[in-house]
Formats: structure tokens, sequence, C-alpha cells
């Protein structure tokens, strides 16, 4: 049986635009490999082991591993292997939950606005007798 491993990245604080989890459980994004980096003697980034790595490089940005704050002004981030299968099971759940609360907010909205519709046949109807029409 073959597993696919993704690794989740966690950040202290999430101000980017794509979804990659802080400490606080806000998930910044996945990938299916991690590209770590360490800066160069002329102070570029280039690829590195993980044991030599400094961050790593995720969505074209670079990012500080937790516990180390050699990328001035970059966040902290955690690199968590997870099971991409389970993942994958979950996002299905979720998106399943969320269809079916859907569903139950237009339904709700549609009877909301047939009472509505109701009460202004009547209202026209009462208004229509007061003036006579």
């Amino acid at each position: 049986m073959l597993t696919y491993q993704r690794y989740a990245i966690f950040s202290k604080s999430s101000k980017e635009v794509h979804d990659v989890q802080d400490y606080h459980n806000q998930r910044d994004g996945f990938t299916d490999s991690v590209r770590f980096i360490k800066r160069s003697p002329e102070g570029t980034f280039v690829e590195a082991t993980k044991d030599e790595a400094v961050g790593i490089a995720f969505n074209s940005s670079p990012y500080n591993l937790a516990g180390k704050n050699e990328i001035e002004g970059a966040e902290a981030v955690l690199i968590i292997e997870t099971d991409a299968g389970r993942e994958v099971s979950e996002l299905r759940a979720t998106t399943a939950r969320q269809a079916e609360e859907l569903q139950q907010a237009d339904e709700n909205a549609i009877a909301l606005y047939e009472r509505l519709a109701q009460q202004d046949e009547a209202l026209i109807e009462i208004y229509e007798q007061l003036i006579g029409g």
C-alpha cells in the first residue's frame, strides 16, 4: 500500500492570504516536500539539508524554522509531517457538512421569503379594505 506524506506548515501569526497553521492551529499551508534553505556567503538563499537549514521557502517566501531567527523579518514556522489521506478525508467531511449547512440556510431563507410574501399580501388586502378598494 502506497501512502503519501504531506507537511503542514504552522506559523506564529499567519498574515498570508494562502492557507500556511500558526502555533494556535492556524494552518498556513501544505506541501508535498519541504524546501529547506540557508544563507549563502553572498547573502542569498540557497537550498540546504534539514540539519543545516535556518528556514524554509514556501510559496516563494522565506520562513524561519521554529527556534531560529536568522532570516530577518520572516515569521517562524513549525514543520509537521502529516498523513495526506487523513487530511483529505477531514476536508471532504468538512465540505460535506458545510454543504448541508448551506442547504439548510437556503431552505430557511426561502421559508422566510415565503412568510414575508404572505404578510405583504395580507397587508395589501387590509390596506385595500381600509381605502375602500
